[in-house]
């Protein structure tokens, strides 16, 4: 059957030369003529990514976040350079522009295990706002999960769940990625649990504006919504970097994903960990890189500096005299850094640190000494616990009774949903879904649904057999627990 396929992509004439050419990129024998420096651009063997599938889903959650999101909860957008051709989407499943707020809202997102007792990281904007989480583990566990706290400028939150003896990530190192390497991400896009994608690392790093200076790891692994949170990983099956976000003109993967390297993840999960948030030292002043034609319009040779575009108000920039238009060369004794260099080096210090900065202003060379305050706590309500679900009968549903053309036309007894909200929505009940059945039991009437719910008792979560169109299934529904 491969014969017969390469005949429609390769001439007859060249059909050896083909299938030759193939087993060599297969992983075929290298060629004698390559240098003897102990690297080869073609190995032995294709990359095995099936022999650390099992343990790498096994780490991987599936969660869902449900909840009315408010309007202090809409995480800002990454701030992209015009000029990068392409749009900012955030893999999760909120649509590439904001939804209105306070209206209902579910997000699916995926996870890591970090530690054996129960703690996840996933992407802070499908949870931040939301009332409720649902982590589904690999076994089919489910457990509602608590919020430690989240980072905006990482977009990382870390989740706890009451669990324990979980199986946890293996950590590689990050900086041993090179350009070209195979990687893999597991994560549930769509809602399609334990999905396995793979491809390379296409460029490293990567930085963007308004990320304080994180380096983002480039590859062309194919996530989508759903997949944010989930793990990247190494041919050794060590997570090395945790999905972020992707490019994207239409919401959907387009060949360019992104993953934070999972040393930062942990960096950033240590502080929320400790003290709910994640503490930095800023100057208060926008940068972008500088270039050699920019350079020139300044006065000055050469492309090493950031050129300041904005100075914020009140800020140690502004008390330090910075300006738009100055260009900030290094700090300390270096004046060969760039942009992002300068981001990270700043990221770095502690709130009130007082920085010797090497500044480019009029022709000449000022150094200037600048005090660095702290980044503002994020405002975003994030505990569930400070939004207490309202006490809702029957589930958080109401139910309407069908009369006889409706039962006939089901073919069905039945309760037709009118109002899900609450753990029914929690559980994926929709307006216009029917009921038939809590359980075992047969319900036709409000009553006999009440008198269903009423004989589990409290500890016990109903299954509600929900039928959606032609498609019947049963909803596992768990009323909220009280703080």
């Amino acid at each position: 059957m491969l014969i017969e396929g390469l005949r429609h992509v390769c001439r007859p004439s060249a059909l050896t030369a083909c299938v030759l050419g193939l087993l060599v990129l297969a992983g075929g024998p290298a060629r004698a003529d390559l240098p003897d420096d102990g690297i080869s651009p073609v190995r032995g063997s294709v990359p095995d990514f099936a022999a650390h599938a099992r343990f790498e889903t096994s780490v991987v959650v599936s969660l869902v976040a449900t909840g009315r999101r408010p309007a202090a909860a809409q995480l800002p957008s990454i701030d992209f350079d015009d000029d990068e051709g392409a749009s900012d989407d955030p893999v999760g499943d909120a649509p590439s522009s904001a939804p209105p707020a306070n209206v209902t809202q579910r997000s699916l997102a995926s996870g890591i295990v970090i530690d054996p007792e129960g703690l996840i990281l996933t992407s802070a904007h499908a949870v931040a706002g939301l009332d409720a989480i649902t982590v589904s583990l690999s076994d089919r566990r489910e457990f509602a999960a608590r919020l430690v706290g989240l980072d905006v400028v990482s977009d990382v939150a870390l989740l706890k769940v009451d669990a324990h003896a979980l199986t946890s990530a293996r950590i590689g190192n990050p900086s041993r990625l090179a350009l070209g390497d195979w990687v893999a991400a597991v994560g549930t896009p769509f809602g399609l649990e334990r999905t396995l994608t793979a491809g390379i690392v296409s460029a490293l790093p990567r930085y963007f504006p308004g990320l304080g200076g994180l380096p983002l790891i480039q590859t062309d692994v194919a996530i989508n919504r759903g997949s944010s949170g989930g793990p990247l990983f190494n041919l050794r099956g060590e997570v090395v970097g945790m999905n972020a976000l992707m490019f994207s003109d239409t919401g959907a993967y387009a060949g360019v994903s992104f993953a934070l390297p999972i040393d930062v993840a942990l960096q950033i999960a240590a502080q929320l960990r400790e003290r709910g948030r994640v503490v930095r030292a800023r100057l208060g002043a926008r940068f972008q890189d500088l270039t050699p034609d920019l350079a020139a319009s300044f006065g000055r040779r050469g492309a090493a500096g950031a050129l300041i575009t904005r100075v914020e108000p009140g800020s140690g920039a502004q008390a330090a005299g910075l300006r738009s238009g100055d260009i900030l060369l290094g700090l300390d004794t270096r004046d060969d850094m760039d942009a992002a260099g300068v981001q990270r080096e700043i990221a770095r210090r502690h709130p009130g640190e007082r920085l010797a900065l090497n500044v480019w202003r009029d022709g000449r060379v000022e150094h200037i000494v600048a005090a660095t305050d702290e980044v503002p706590p994020d405002t975003l309500e994030i505990s569930r616990q400070s939004r207490r679900e309202p006490t809702l009968a029957r589930l958080g549903l109401q139910l309407k009774e069908l009369d006889g053309a409706e039962r006939r036309a089901l073919g069905a007894d039945a309760l037709r949903v009118t109002t899900a909200k609450g753990a029914a929505e929690r559980a994926g009940i929709r307006l216009g879904d029917m009921i038939l059945a809590v359980n075992e039991v047969p319900v036709a009437r409000v009553a006999e649904f009440d008198a269903a719910l009423s004989r589990r008792g409290a500890d016990r979560a109903p299954a509600l057999l929900v039928q959606r169109g032609r498609v019947r299934s049963y909803l596992l529904v768990r009323p909220a627990q009280p703080d």
